[in-house]
């Protein structure tokens, strides 16, 4: 079943699918009514089919302890659910982590400390009251949600042409290899779709400002969307921006102390990572193109 779950997932497929339902949704009004009925019934299938494989694919993750990316997302949030120096290495060390943690994930992740800005404990804190399953499975909802709403907005905003048009969009998105790459790598895609689209719809208003000042909180390269506004001189959106950081710093350093942020800005983690976190051959994106495809059950792989 795990090998005829990704021959179905295979990228030639995948795109054939997509072509075919968008070709169909195009020439709507020129299908038969029997033609309508079975593209509505497919489109369904496809994204009933990545909902169940999203759930397969998580339980799966979650049995054989796979720990990228959301192991290092807990032990930050936990440290600071704890009150503790989130970038003291020592305390991470010394978190009570669900398991044992393999020698590669050890050297990047428990060597420097968090490698996040203070800002962003704001993201991970909530999920670090729980247990690493529970929050692993909020996470998961999170994600499911901020996915959920980017697909109503894309549908209502770019797949406007008829009633079915948000099933068009969460077809589109559930065909993507990266959507499927996001839930094997446990990361915050759907969050970012989510603000991408709010700066698409409202490219002008405070609205676009305050989702590039969130989207960072969760990545930092995302600032580089700002060069957008900056180009067409939209100073309404940068500054909704700036306020949104602003007022993200000002609550972080009220809660984790401002020392947080002086110590990060002394001596920032980036500068004592190994050397492995910088020369990896291909980004941990990329790389789940092939790692999961090596996870059985039952066989526990880092």
């Amino acid at each position: 079943m795990w090998e005829l779950a990704r021959w179905v997932e295979q990228p030639w497929l995948a795109a054939a699918c997509a072509f075919a339902l968008l070709a169909a949704w195009h020439r709507w009004e020129a299908l038969p009514a029997v033609a309508r009925r079975a593209w509505v019934a497919s489109a369904a299938v496809v994204v009933a089919s990545f909902g169940v494989r999203s759930v397969a694919i998580a339980r799966h993750r979650l049995a054989i302890g796979a720990e990228w990316d959301f192991l290092g997302f807990w032990a930050h949030g936990r440290a600071a659910w704890l009150g503790v120096d989130f970038y003291d290495p020592a305390v991470l060390r010394a978190l009570d982590l669900p398991w044992e943690p393999s020698r590669f994930w050890a050297a990047e992740l428990l060597v420097a400390g968090s490698v996040y800005p203070p800002f962003t404990s704001f993201l991970f804190a909530p999920f670090g009251a729980f247990d690493y399953a529970t929050a692993y499975w909020l996470w998961c909802g999170a994600n499911a949600l901020a996915l959920a709403g980017a697909v109503v907005w894309a549908g209502r905003r770019f797949f406007a042409e008829h009633p079915h048009g948000w099933l068009a969009a969460a077809c589109t998105v559930a065909l993507l290899r990266a959507t499927l790459y996001t839930v094997h790598m446990q990361q915050s895609t759907g969050l970012v779709l989510l603000c991408l689209l709010a700066m698409i719809a409202r490219p002008a208003g405070a609205v676009a400002g305050a989702a590039i000042a969130l989207v960072v909180v969760v990545k930092p390269l995302a600032a580089a969307f700002a060069l957008v506004p900056l180009a067409h001189l939209r100073l309404r959106v940068l500054v909704a921006a700036g306020l949104t950081g602003l007022a993200l710093v000002a609550a972080s350093a009220a809660v984790w102390g401002p020392q947080r942020y002086a110590d990060y800005a002394a001596s920032p983690p980036s500068a004592t990572l190994p050397p492995l976190a910088f020369d990896q051959p291909v980004s941990q994106s990329l790389a789940a193109a092939h790692h999961p495809a090596r996870l059985r059950p039952g066989r526990r792989r880092h």
